[in-house]
Order: C-alpha cells, then sequence, then structure tokens
C-alpha cells in the first residue's frame, strides 16, 4: 500500500511524488509539516534551528563576527549566511501555480544577486569560498570580485546592481572571522536594524534550501575604482604622507594611479588593526617621529578594510575625529562653507561647538546602518563614527582610507600655502 502524504492546513492527502515536489520548490506549509524529515533522495538536509540556550554567532554591531576560527566558529558563520541568503529570497517569492495548466507558463524569479569581496588574508579567502557556496545552495547569484578593500567592494555592488553585498574579514586579537552585510543601495546591516532579521531567522531555523542558482562569476572592480579614486585626487598639490596598514589590494590601486597625482604615499611597518582598535601610542609616535624625520606633510594610520583612517598632523599629533572633520570642510571651498552643510556623528561630546560656517550637527544611533540612513535623509556632506571612519555624503555615501587621506592632503597642501602669506605679512 503506498503511503500517502497531506499538507499542513489542507483536508486531502498527496502521493508521495508531490510531497517530495512540493519540498524542492519551498511550498511554505513544509516548514511545519510532520513529513519535512521524509526527504527521500533530495540532496539537502534541513539545517538544525538554533534554540536560544545553543551557540549563536556574535553579532557585533555592524557585522557577524566569532572569535575562533575552527569548526564549531565555521559552522555558525556558514548558518548566519544561510539565514542571510533566506532573508533576501524570502524577498523574491516562488509561488507554486495553481495548476498545471498555469504552471505551464509560470516562471521562477531570478535569484537575488549577492556580490562577495574579503580582505587578503588567507583566513578570509578560505571563508569567503565557503560562503559563496553557502549563498549558491540556497538560491542566491553569486558574483565574487575576490581580495579587495572594502571601499572598492561597495562600488562593485553599485556597479552590479547587486541585491546585497557580504564583505569577509579576519584578524584581530583573539583572532576571529566574519562578515558585514550590505543592502543594495549601500546601506551596511547592523544590529537594531537589519541584522536583527538574520538572528530572527537563524532562531527560526532558515528551512530547506530550495533553488539552484547559476555558477559563481567573477568581476575585477579595479578598473572602476582607480577611476574613482584619480577624480577624488585630482589636483593635490606634491606632498609626502607617511602611511601604516594599507592592504595590499588597496596599494596596488594606489600604485596605478599614483603617477597621475602630486601626492606620494611612504608605506612604513605596523601593527595590523582591528575595527574596533585605535592605533597605539607607540604606532603613532613611531609615524610622527618619521614624519618630522623626513619632513612629511603628515601620516595616515588605517584600518584593515580599507576604511578607517587615523590622521597623525606634523604639529597637533594624532587628530580627532571632529578635528579631520573640521579641516574636511574647510577644504571644500567657500561655497559649501556658506551653505548650511549637515554633518552625521555618533558622539555629542566630541563634536560639540563645530564652528565652520553654517554647518550644523545630526546625532545618530552608534550603528554604520544609522549613520547612512540619517546622512540621506538630511543629505548630509559628511559623516564620522568617532573610530577613524568618515563617510562623504551624496546619494550614496562612501567611506574609503584613502579618500580621507585625500582631503587631509589637501588641507595640508591649504594650510602650507597660507603659510608664507602669512610670514610676509
Amino acid at each position: 500500500m503506498r503511503q500517502s502524504y497531506q499538507c499542513p492546513g489542507e483536508s486531502y492527502p498527496i502521493s508521495r511524488a508531490v510531497h517530495l515536489a512540493r519540498l524542492a520548490a519551498g511550498y511554505a506549509p513544509c516548514d511545519h509539516c510532520r513529513h519535512f524529515s521524509e526527504q527521500g533522495t533530495l540532496p539537502v538536509e534541513r539545517p538544525p534551528a538554533l534554540s536560544m540556550g545553543a551557540p549563536q554567532p556574535l553579532f557585533e554591531t555592524d557585522r557577524v563576527w566569532r572569535s575562533e576560527r575552527n569548526a564549531s566558529g565555521r559552522r555558525d558563520l556558514l548558518a548566519a549566511a544561510t539565514a542571510v541568503a533566506a532573508v533576501l529570497t524570502s524577498e523574491c517569492p516562488w509561488e507554486l501555480p495553481a495548476s498545471a495548466w498555469e504552471g505551464a507558463s509560470a516562471r521562477a524569479p531570478s535569484p537575488p544577486r549577492v556580490v562577495l569581496g574579503h580582505d587578503g588574508e588567507l583566513p578570509s579567502q578560505r571563508l569567503a569560498g565557503d560562503v559563496a557556496r553557502t549563498f549558491s545552495r540556497a538560491g542566491c547569484r553569486v558574483i565574487s570580485i575576490g581580495a579587495s578593500g572594502r571601499p572598492a567592494f561597495e562600488l562593485a555592488l553599485e556597479s552590479l546592481a547587486g541585491r546585497a553585498g557580504a564583505y569577509v574579514e579576519s584578524g584581530g586579537s583573539p583572532a576571529g572571522s566574519g562578515f558585514s552585510i550590505v543592502d543594495g543601495t549601500g546601506i551596511p546591516w547592523s544590529t537594531g536594524g537589519e541584522l536583527d532579521r538574520v538572528a530572527a531567522r537563524m532562531s527560526q531555523g532558515s528551512g530547506r534550501a530550495v533553488r539552484t542558482a547559476p555558477a559563481m562569476e567573477t568581476f575585477d572592480a579595479t578598473d572602476a575604482y582607480c577611476e574613482l579614486l584619480s577624480t577624488e585626487c585630482a589636483g593635490l598639490a606634491e606632498m609626502t604622507v607617511g602611511v601604516i596598514g594599507l592592504s595590499t589590494p588597496m596599494v596596488r590601486c594606489w600604485e596605478r594611479i599614483a603617477p597621475g597625482t602630486g601626492l606620494r604615499l611612504e608605506q612604513m611597518p605596523g601593527p595590523r588593526l582591528t575595527q574596533s582598535d585605535e592605533p597605539s601610542p607607540a604606532a603613532v609616535r613611531r609615524l610622527l617621529d618619521a614624519i618630522v624625520r623626513n619632513r612629511w606633510s603628515g601620516g595616515v594610520i588605517v584600518g584593515p578594510d580599507g576604511r578607517q583612517a587615523w590622521v597623525v598632523d606634523r604639529r597637533d599629533g594624532l587628530l580627532t575625529s571632529r578635528d579631520v572633520g573640521r579641516r574636511w570642510l574647510e577644504s571644500l571651498g567657500p561655497e559649501a562653507r556658506e551653505r548650511r552643510a549637515t554633518v552625521v556623528v555618533y558622539e555629542p561630546a566630541m563634536w560639540l561647538e563645530l564652528d565652520v560656517g553654517r554647518s550644523r550637527l545630526w546625532f545618530c544611533p552608534p550603528t554604520q546602518e544609522s549613520l547612512v540612513r540619517a546622512m540621506r535623509a538630511e543629505q548630509a556632506v559628511l559623516g564620522a563614527d568617532g573610530m577613524g571612519r568618515f563617510w562623504t555624503g551624496g546619494a550614496r555615501p562612501r567611506c574609503d582610507a584613502l579618500g580621507t587621506i585625500a582631503a587631509a592632503a589637501r588641507a595640508w597642501g591649504e594650510s602650507a600655502e597660507r603659510r608664507p602669506s602669512r610670514a610676509a605679512g
């Protein structure tokens, strides 16, 4: 006697063939069906739902991160990647046709396009491969840009019109790995916002992967990124700036545009920062000594993903975010200073009395998602998180250490031009 099946909420039995077909197609009631475990020869098993007491990936403010690089940590990270894919695919649902007649003309939805990048570290490269396979098996179309800085990755996401992007990183103390998610409009996912949807999906169980995506594609974002950098660095005065921590992918991009600009970057060895680190006093002192000894215009200590830029001035030492913001606004020109320029920041106490033209401050919750959303809503010219990251305004705010270096170099150049006239007066 053939076994019959019955879907939750339906009054009629179905055959085993229909049962398996509905499982493969992601029929909504299947997630709660008592027959879910009877999967025959279907290749993918249902990932277990994580209970509240089970170990979960550490959802930091702006990323998913595990502090250990072992099988357990990797498994948790890939469970989070599965949940991200489930959130993305749920936004383009696949409705089953009500009849064979409708099924003849039904078309599957396009899989969500996910752009994947990683920093230059070997653990990141390995994790990125696992994350790519996880996204692909969950029905996402994955486009990899390989090793890159975070700014080039976000530019590729914009160029490819991706639904979302995942940037994989590793490092820190204690050592760990993880990834950040950025949506297709350039807004990072943070706790208290979109990352909460991922955590909720993990607690519910992501269900069966039911779609097949095309093979992973590749894309080279170097040309577009170098073209953008060339525009930002145009017209800089000739000067030398000492740099610690610039990653290999970003060094290669800089070497391509360096002949067309007056700015020269001198690489110096130094400890690798993490996203939550401030540069050590020893690193700042070593860079400042080199600036004075070699008569450089200044120096910058760059964070691991190519966005943080801690600016070291020849006379004032390590500058606060407020000092960098003030100089940045002053370098925008008379028109920008005369209009009501908005600056979005995390920390009110560090930014009080920002006296640059008619500029005003707008405070936001301490997440990158909140900051970028506030910059768009207020049409801000600048955003800062107090940890060396600065976003320039526009329809799609950008955060780039090399852009910060260019802004600092422009301010140093203007200061050098003013100095002789003061001496002459």
